[in-house]
């Protein structure tokens, strides 16, 4: 190998040893048995978390649906009142 890949290598696991050698305080070893960081994260919150989102999801694709309704039938609404209002200037004219 070459020296500065060996170096590399050796930096790389000093670092990771180093980091990882701390406690909640800076002590070598955690003593406290109930440290936050060692319970990892709540999964009862997180799942709530997704299911409120999942929810907001649906709720915001619904709404999209019915303002794409709303939109069809406004279109539909106005293009027979054009209509109908052609109709009406083409009767003035005969």
């Amino acid at each position: 190998m070459k020296k500065n890949t060996l170096s590399a290598i050796l930096m790389t696991l000093f670092l990771f040893i180093s980091c990882n050698n701390s406690g909640k305080s800076g002590d070598s070893a955690s003593t406290n048995p109930v440290d936050e960081s060692a319970k990892g994260p709540n999964l009862t919150e997180i799942s709530k978390k997704i299911t409120d989102s999942n929810a907001f999801v649906l709720a915001v694709k619904e709404i999209e649906t019915l303002i794409s309704s709303i939109d069809e039938l406004a279109t539909k609404a106005i293009g027979k009142k054009i209509e109908q209002n052609a109709l009406g200037a083409l009767q003035d004219h005969n």
